[in-house]
């Protein structure tokens, strides 16, 4: 019990942690908050979680498979590496650059926030890199047993960690874009240290690990 517990949370706290900083898809969420209301941008953000459940779901089981592999294992853990390096580096560039919104949606797109929210998603692809390689990471260094309870425990952590994160931003609308527009730069730091710690992390631990395992 205890261990599906911790795939709950971990899967709620990798994905709280990743959809908090402001991005494309955060500011389209405000937006929609402000010029379509609380309950279209609810069914925006309900079909992309959606959509990005079952990328997740699904792609753990490839997963599981490929690491049975212990090259492929290795291979994915690199990646990972490499993947939490390049975030970082994202995160600290954008901290020293304008970011505005490059949001398309509009009052007159609003009326079917659930379609649009799967389509955005969808048209969305840095999802695909950024959970194969931390769900890769995850099972390569053994914190997600490779069972379908801890998997399906993982996914709802996923989905309800996004949940929180882009709740704040449709509460806070209007609000949180003036907060973000003052504290912008603090907070993609914080984020760039964050991915940037998790890097060291598995660099250590890669590097302290048996030949062999």
């Amino acid at each position: 019990m205890l261990v599906f517990l911790r795939s709950l949370c971990i899967g709620a706290g990798i994905s709280f942690a990743g959809s908090i900083g402001p991005s494309a898809i955060n500011l389209t969420v405000m937006q929609v908050s402000v010029e379509a209301g609380i309950q279209q941008a609810g069914w925006f953000v309900l079909g992309m979680i959606l959509t990005e459940f079952i990328f997740i779901r699904a792609s753990l089981g490839g997963l599981r498979r490929l690491l049975l592999h212990a090259n492929i294992r290795r291979i994915l853990e690199r990646l990972i590496l490499i993947l939490f390096v390049v975030l970082a580096a994202i995160s600290f560039f954008a901290a020293f650059r304008d970011v505005q919104s490059s949001s398309t949606f509009s009052s007159n797109t609003a009326g079917n926030g659930f379609l649009l929210g799967i389509l955005f998603r969808l048209l969305n692809p840095s999802m695909v890199p950024y959970w194969l390689g931390v769900n890769a990471g995850l099972m390569a260094r053994e914190l997600l047993p490779p069972t379908p309870a801890h998997f399906n425990a993982y996914a709802v952590g996923c989905a309800f960690g996004t949940v929180v994160a882009l709740g704040l931003y449709i509460a806070g609308g209007a609000q949180l874009t003036e907060f973000f527009a003052g504290y912008r730069q603090l907070l993609n730091l914080a984020i760039g240290c964050f991915f940037l710690a998790a890097a060291a992390w598995m660099a250590f631990q890669n590097h302290s690990r048996k030949p062999g395992k």
